[in-house]
């Protein structure tokens, strides 16, 4: 007689048969003619004659079950997952901000004139509900904005202006993929105009020759919008590092910067709007704090919005910050108080927001954030660290470019 292998169709172990009519299992005891018949479904889970296979059965429910949990939490809580030269991060989609701006007028000062810029509500992206300062004010429009502004005309202090401001601001990302955006040469006439190549606005310098010169290779033929804002920014963030605590009374020049390879996160923004400038993309700098969800402190920042036509007609204005390295996307952890207009006196007005007379010698004023209380709730949230509030806050994943330095 010949000998086989075969499996037992109850508890799976092999053994070894001669040729039989009948044919019963040295290990769970089970028996059957000739050929094994197809075990029934429940045979794979609930056979009890095999302590083997009670441990099995348990051993692929916990991996079923594991296996269910890591792809629920995939789904649900990406965080940062790596994708090429992508990263897909999740941001809850709106926060209410709650941050008081103190400036400390020195003592004995005879006069004194402080202008703050309101900031604005803008659709989609941030919501303004109030503006409370601690002392008596006018509002002047003044280059298209309207401005706070505090002067020893209207009250005599010596002390702290305080200003309360109160927003909501909300996630915002505008679609990565090139074939939807247009030509260069579908740029809107009014903003060419406004954000001109062929014209200086302070310390952005799109006709600056090293600037031009960068500009054309970034360009490198292709007239699609997108793709040169990419390639602008891709260069930008792998050849000038972003330095925060730098001591400079006023911003350097896109040039000076292109020339040292750092600058701070304004004099980031005016380097890529004058390099999309010089190809003819109208592009300006933003200006308002940013919050780090690192340290929980409040910052000056700055950064770049651009024009980028649509394929189909119409265009969008897209955000852009070489300093945070986030195309395309606005987080919720800023807000906008002022925008660059293209016109260099206005740009100038808001850096020099203040000037006085004092009776202290080496006295000048300070010019600070500091957070007050936020508001948790399904809507409104302080920004979080990552898994801060599982389950609970909603979340929007934007796909953003992001590179080492």
């Amino acid at each position: 007689m010949s000998e086989s292998r075969i499996k037992c169709p109850a508890c799976w172990k092999k053994f070894t048969i001669k040729d039989t009519k009948k044919i019963t299992c040295p290990y769970c005891k089970t028996s059957w003619e000739t050929k094994p018949p197809l075990p029934e479904k429940k045979a794979y889970l609930f056979v009890e004659s095999s302590h083997s296979n009670k441990k099995l059965w348990k051993k692929n429910i916990a991996i079923s079950i594991i296996g269910i949990i890591i792809i629920v939490i995939l789904l649900e809580y990406p965080f940062i997952t790596a994708l090429s030269n992508e990263t897909q991060i999740s941001f809850i989609t709106e926060t209410q901000i709650s941050v008081t701006r103190t400036i400390i007028i020195p003592p004995n000062t005879l006069n004194y004139s402080v202008h703050i810029p309101a900031p604005p509500t803008i659709a989609g992206q941030q919501v303004s509900f109030a503006i409370s300062p601690n002392v008596p004010f006018i509002v002047e429009k003044k280059y298209g904005t309207n401005w706070f502004i505090f002067n020893s005309n209207i009250a005599q202090i010596s002390g702290n202006i305080s200003i309360t401001y109160k927003l909501k601001s909300i996630a915002q990302s505008w679609n990565m993929e090139p074939s939807m955006y247009g030509a260069i040469s579908q740029e809107p006439q009014n903003l060419v105009s406004q954000y001109p190549n062929n014209t200086n606005e302070w310390v952005i310098m799109p006709t600056a020759p090293s600037i031009k010169s960068l500009a054309q290779s970034l360009e490198a033929n292709s007239t699609n919008v997108y793709t040169t804002l990419d390639n602008i920014f891709i260069w930008e963030i792998t050849h000038v590092q972003y330095k925060i605590d730098v001591n400079e009374t006023s911003p350097a020049n896109s040039t000076t910067v292109l020339e040292r390879h750092w600058g701070r996160a304004d004099e980031l923004a005016f380097l890529y709007a004058s390099i999309a400038r010089a190809v003819g993309i109208p592009t300006w700098v933003a200006f308002g704090p940013l919050y780090d969800t690192s340290t929980l402190t409040w910052s000056d920042h700055a950064w770049d919005m651009a024009c980028l036509p649509l394929a189909n007609g119409g265009y969008v204005i897209g955000q852009i910050d070489p300093s945070t390295q986030e195309f395309l996307l606005k987080d919720p952890y800023r807000f906008i108080e002022y925008v660059d207009n293209g016109n260099p006196t206005a740009l100038m007005y808001y850096y020099n927001f203040s000037n006085f007379a004092s009776l202290s010698p080496g006295a000048s004023i300070s010019y600070e954030f500091y957070t007050s209380n936020y508001i948790k709730s399904i809507d409104y949230v302080v920004p979080p660290l990552f898994g801060e509030y599982f389950g609970y806050v909603p979340k929007v994943q934007i796909l953003v470019r992001k590179y080492a330095f």
